[in-house]
């Protein structure tokens, strides 16, 4: 059970990170018996207070105004025991609600020396994290690329369509497929970005199989990303390529490149932990007194910034119980979530 727990949570992850990758994962077993307490003492003393504008005026009552360190639930996941409810999602953009726009034209983008030439679908953000969203569109061949909604640039396009899936298996494997792979993919990362100003990040192969004439095809998908990083986090300023064995290009993702630009930001990773842990505490204490916190796991933590401009750690947390009374049966629960910890604001500074 629990190691379809972990999948589970990592399949949230894959969804909301690099299109397609996983995050290292970092356990935490520390007992949080009255961690809210010394939490807050903690912050206070380490620059706790409400994050301002640059010339010291107070944040408008419209606006969201968080305390750097202060966690907040995003996003739940029920095993039995909930987190929930999610609170404010700290001005996310429009991840979970895609938009229409009436009389919009055809448009045409570039890639690997061709042109595309699509219709307009949808407006929507290719994550949950993104700071900006894409206006997407699709070819006569169901081929989707997505154009930076303000700039008109390129940042998203994907070859898996119907006749994709018609030919792509069916091909001989190249030779050495992860290498040839890890060769297209940072020549062409170094087309949008500095390779120097980044780090490669860890992914995975998966395989896809396919059924013809009583005989399986297999292709492989390798994942090659490079991502920038903020505080010892990796960003949301990532690009992603997702290659195929046979030697295709799938897909690629262009995330908020240059987002961080100018962009000072000391993260006290010890102080995220505590502040989830007390987040999680302080709602799971009184709730659930039948239980205890048996284990608690924080995965994919990504740095980012939210359309209200403040910076924040996304993590993806996951809380193992078990109940007090030895008499209880032993049923496995848990409570999945994303929690967002603020640790400052862009091109503001706190007090």
């Amino acid at each position: 059970m629990k190691k379809f727990i972990s999948v589970l949570l990592m399949l949230m992850i894959v969804i909301s990170c690099f299109a397609g990758c996983t995050l290292d994962k970092i356990d935490m077993t520390e007992n949080t018996d009255n961690l809210s307490d010394t939490l807050q003492k903690d912050v206070t003393e380490n620059n706790g207070e409400a994050v301002t504008e640059d010339n010291g005026e107070a944040v408008t009552e419209d606006e969201p105004k968080y305390e750097k360190y202060q966690s907040i639930i995003a996003d739940t996941v029920n095993g039995g025991v909930s987190i929930g409810p999610a609170e404010i999602r700290l001005g996310e953009s429009s991840f979970y609600n895609e938009e229409y726009k009436e009389n919009v034209s055809d448009a045409t983008c570039q890639f690997g020396g061709k042109s595309y030439t699509g219709s307009y679908k949808r407006t929507e953000a290719l994550s949950r994290l993104a700071a900006f969203d894409v206006d997407i569109y699709s070819t006569e061949d169901k081929i989707e690329f997505g154009l930076h909604e303000e700039t008109g640039e390129l940042v998203y396009i994907n070859f898996m369509s119907p006749s994709f899936f018609d030919a792509e298996p069916y091909l001989p494997d190249v030779s050495n497929p992860d290498a040839f792979a890890e060769e297209i993919g940072t020549k062409m990362a170094s087309e949008y970005i500095d390779l120097s100003e980044y780090d490669r990040y860890p992914t995975s192969m998966y395989t896809r199989s396919r059924e013809k004439d009583g005989k399986t095809y297999e292709i492989k998908y390798y994942f090659i990303v490079f991502a920038r990083k903020i505080g010892g986090y990796f960003s949301s300023d990532y690009i992603s390529f997702k290659i195929s064995s046979k030697g295709q290009v799938a897909a690629m993702v262009l995330g908020d490149i240059g987002v961080f630009d100018g962009v000072e930001c000391d993260v006290e990773k010890d102080l995220v932990d505590r502040s989830i842990h007390a987040k999680i505490d302080s709602v799971l204490k009184a709730k659930y007194t039948a239980f205890k916190i048996k284990e608690t796991s924080i995965d994919g933590q990504r740095i980012f910034i939210d359309s209200n401009g403040y910076i924040c750690i996304s993590n993806e947390v996951i809380v193992y119980f078990e109940h007090i009374s030895p008499s209880d049966p032993e049923v496995p629960l848990y409570a999945g979530a994303r929690i967002y910890t603020v640790v400052g604001r862009k091109n503001q500074k706190t007090e």
